[in-house]
C-alpha cells in the first residue's frame, strides 16, 4: 500500500465525519492527517512496521490504529461503521 492509498482512506473517513455532523476538530484533524500521510518523505509502511507512526505531527493514537488495522488487513473497520451509519 502506498501513502496515497493510507490518505484517501483518511480523508473518506473525514468526508464520512462530516456527513454525519461530526465535530469539525476531528475532521479537521483526519484531513490533515490525510494531507501529512500523502507527504511523508518515505513509505508509510516502513514507517509502520518500525512503530513511528505517532512520530509523524498530526497522527495520534486514535489515528496510527486506524491506520494500523488499514495496513495490517487492507480495510478499516471504522471506515465501515461511518458508512452504515
Amino acid at each position: 500500500m502506498k501513502n496515497r492509498d493510507v490518505a484517501r482512506m483518511l480523508e473518506e473517513i473525514a468526508n464520512l465525519l462530516s456527513l454525519l455532523n461530526e465535530n469539525p476538530f476531528r475532521i479537521r484533524a483526519y484531513l490533515e492527517a490525510a494531507r501529512v500521510v500523502a507527504n511523508v518523505p518515505e513509505p508509510i509502511e516502513e514507517v509502520w512496521q518500525q512503530g513511528r507512526l505517532q512520530e509523524i505531527p498530526g497522527i495520534g493514537p486514535s489515528i496510527a490504529s486506524k491506520i494500523d488495522e488499514y495496513l495490517r488487513t487492507g480495510r478499516s473497520s471504522y471506515v465501515e461503521e461511518l458508512r452504515r451509519r
